[in-house]
């Protein structure tokens, strides 16, 4: 999308407003978003109104039947890792919603010097994020995710896959959440109402496409759709499909569902930090070009050298 709004170097978004959607009916009759019915299942591709290919409702795994069943237990799993941790509301989820947020896998920006693994001081954390690493349900969303990554956008997947290795052979230490996906990092919602107001990912990589596939007990036709706010777009979102989008440009969220209904997701992406720290020689921006103007200046030359 040429007009996005990220950063000058181009490795992070820079636009992190929080947008409250209105209901569902001043989105389609006052705002004009279109509705798109989707039955979750069928692949297909989210095109702008310039005809780019920005993102895709990916479905879901072809062996429907067996995904079914995976999709029960995956439900199952996230409500009891949630009953296990003992996690309340407004847990790392901040003004974005009331619900409860982990993260797993390996990141860079903030206060982080180097990319470094994501770490939690808890035990129970660990032992309860340990176990969803360790099960075949999860490795295989991961797997599919990342599949359908490489399936709709090949040369993205290329471009992660060479990044992702460069940064592992230079810190052995990092460590993927799943080695079937070619995702350097996750956070799973554990609701127990994963409703979340509209926001861009901006540290994410712009250009990045992030996988999102829901979980829980809810009425799709009812609620949970997901809003994509520039693209003017309202997506039937079921249990146990995939949708890809560059969540560090869209502004996205998702609307209500019923008051006694659950909804989870799991998300994978990159941290466009992570390409940045690589391209700048797996060093900062001031260690390449030095500080002050002259930094600044080498900074604008190397910037159009290389657009």
């Amino acid at each position: 999308m040429e007009d996005a709004n990220v950063s000058r170097s181009g490795y992070v978004g820079i636009d992190s407003k929080i947008v409250h959607f209105p209901d569902l009916i001043h989105l389609t009759k006052e705002l004009g978003f279109r509705m798109v019915n989707w039955d979750g299942i069928t692949s297909r591709p989210v095109i702008n109104k310039k005809g780019q290919l920005v993102g895709t409702l990916a479905g879901t795994p072809s062996d429907t039947s067996k995904w079914k069943e995976a999709v029960q237990r995956i439900k199952k799993k996230l409500k009891r890792a949630q009953e296990l941790l003992g996690l309340g509301v407004h847990d790392e989820a901040g003004e974005r919603g009331d619900f409860v947020a982990k993260h797993l896998g390996y990141m860079h920006g903030g206060r982080r010097v180097q990319p470094s693994n994501h770490k939690y001081r808890s035990q129970t954390v660990d032992d309860v994020l340990g176990e969803i690493l360790g099960d075949d349900d999860f490795d295989k969303l991961s797997w599919f995710q990342s599949a359908s990554l490489s399936t709709w956008v090949p040369d993205l997947y290329s471009e992660y896959s060479n990044y992702v290795s460069k940064l592992e052979s230079h810190y052995p230490e990092l460590r993927q959440p799943f080695r079937s996906s070619v995702f350097p990092a996750l956070t799973m919602n554990f609701g127990p109402q994963t409703i979340c107001a509209g926001h861009k990912d901006q540290s994410n990589l712009p250009f990045g496409l992030c996988a999102i596939t829901l979980f829980g007990s809810f009425d799709p036709d009812k609620g949970g759709h997901i809003v994509l706010w520039e693209l003017k777009l309202i997506v039937r979102f079921p249990p146990g499909s995939t949708i890809l989008i560059p969540s560090a440009i869209i502004t996205h969220g998702n609307l209500p569902i019923q008051h006694n209904e659950e909804r989870y997701s799991f998300t994978q992406y990159a941290a466009g930090s992570l390409f940045r720290w690589v391209d700048n020689g797996f060093q900062t921006q001031v260690d390449q070009f030095g500080s002050g103007a002259e930094g600044a200046a080498a900074v604008r030359k190397h910037d159009a050298e290389h657009p």
